[in-house]
């Protein structure tokens, strides 16, 4: 839990008393479900450290399906809310924020868990970075006015900066690496490309009731456009991008999303999704402390940055009150030093959650900067004579 300086505290493992459900269900045989809320924005709200403290306590209580329920909307502005973003206006960069992430499905439960439990993702609202998340996971749900995309913006990334050639490769490294989770998962590479590239072109046509993708314009009335190639008369308008509507990129909805296959079923409440699971019977939703948890860190976030605000305002007030004798100055170097020192305390347990954006934006400095600040106090003192 959060100490009034945004410092993270590690939580306590859980106590199953006799009698309770979590009990129950370690002795009736049910199915022990596992419910973790990702709600806010990505590398912020939803990052590693609450979700390995909650993934170790659903291990404690013995989890058999962990369902991940994914809201992450994407909006302009961090703190105060916004209007959402068009699919082409997205950072795929963001890979390399969900990239610290997925580690903890697709290796670290396998490696920490006797019996490795099912992970279902809930897909609610999956915009932008965290899009990328459920494709580790074969068994992925919608609800029914989810939308999945908004990393459509690859193709322009890196315009004027360098040649055509690197450009391009770092576009194709970046791709190839998340085309890797979809394929861990057991979906189609392709899925990522359509999200990904204003100029792919992608249609699908169904057999036996099963989708085929193709990679090309539809050919005949029984096939269907998934994604265009963005030029001219098929751009879409702001309106489309925004709403995820248009076809430049793919952003999947309920409908898409079971129809290619990338969805296993529709649910709008936890008894839907429950039953969908084919649990209604035969599972248990376990009382556990995830809730508490990821609130826990969106507050503490909120604490970090007030105090690291507050930090860096004061910091170059702390100086000795006139005349400033030898004692006095050295007094405020020492005030100095452990301003610093909380700053890299409150980096170290909060700083996965604080934004380059929000750094940059509100001047914090980096490690190496903060180090040379403290040595540079150092010298001073030493030099310093009473």
């Amino acid at each position: 839990t959060p100490a009034p300086n945004g410092i993270y505290r590690e939580p306590t493992a859980p106590v199953i008393l006799p009698g309770s459900e979590d009990a129950a269900a370690t002795q009736d045989g049910k199915k022990r479900i596992y419910w973790i809320r990702l709600e806010g924005e990505l590398g912020t709200d939803i990052t590693q450290k609450p979700i390995r403290d909650a993934i170790k306590d659903a291990r404690n209580l013995k989890a058999d399906v962990i369902v991940m329920e994914l809201d992450a909307d994407w909006k302009r502005g961090d703190e105060e809310g916004g209007e959402p973003l068009p699919n082409d206006a997205a950072n795929f960069d963001e890979v390399f924020r969900a990239e610290d992430i997925t580690p903890i499905f697709t290796q670290e439960i396998r490696k920490e868990w006797e019996t490795p439990p099912k992970v279902v993702f809930w897909v609610k609202q999956a915009m932008a970075g965290a899009s990328l998340l459920p494709f580790v996971s074969p068994d992925i749900y919608f609800a029914s006015d989810a939308r999945l995309g908004g990393i459509g913006n690859l193709s322009i990334m890196m315009d004027g900066v360098g040649d055509d050639v690197v450009r391009e490769k770092q576009r194709s490294l970046r791709l190839g690496h998340v085309e890797g989770w979809a394929i861990s998962g057991g979906h189609d590479y392709r899925f990522i490309r359509a999200m990904a590239r204003i100029e792919y072109v992608l249609s699908v046509k169904y057999e036996n009731g099963q989708p085929v993708l193709i990679e090309d314009f539809p050919s005949n009335a029984g096939e269907e456009l998934l994604t265009d190639d963005g030029e001219k008369g098929n751009a879409d308008s702001l309106s489309a991008r925004v709403s995820g509507t248009g076809n430049d990129v793919l952003t999947f909805n309920a409908r898409t999303a079971k129809a290619l296959g990338l969805s296993r079923g529709t649910a709008d409440s936890k008894d839907e999704l429950i039953s969908a699971l084919g649990l209604d019977r035969t599972g248990v939703v376990l009382k556990g402390r995830s809730e508490r948890i990821m609130e826990d860190w969106s507050e503490g976030i909120d604490t970090a940055k007030r105090r690291l605000k507050r930090l860096l305002e004061e910091y170059p007030r702390i100086t000795p009150e006139p005349p400033g004798e030898y004692t006095d100055r050295t007094k405020a170097r020492g005030r100095r030093t452990r301003a610093l020192d909380e700053i890299q305390t409150i980096l170290k347990q909060r700083g996965e959650g604080l934004s380059p954006r929000w750094r940059g934006q509100n001047g914090i400095p980096s490690e190496d900067q903060i180090n040379t600040m403290k040595e540079g106090i150092k010298l001073e003192q030493l030099k310093d004579r009473k």
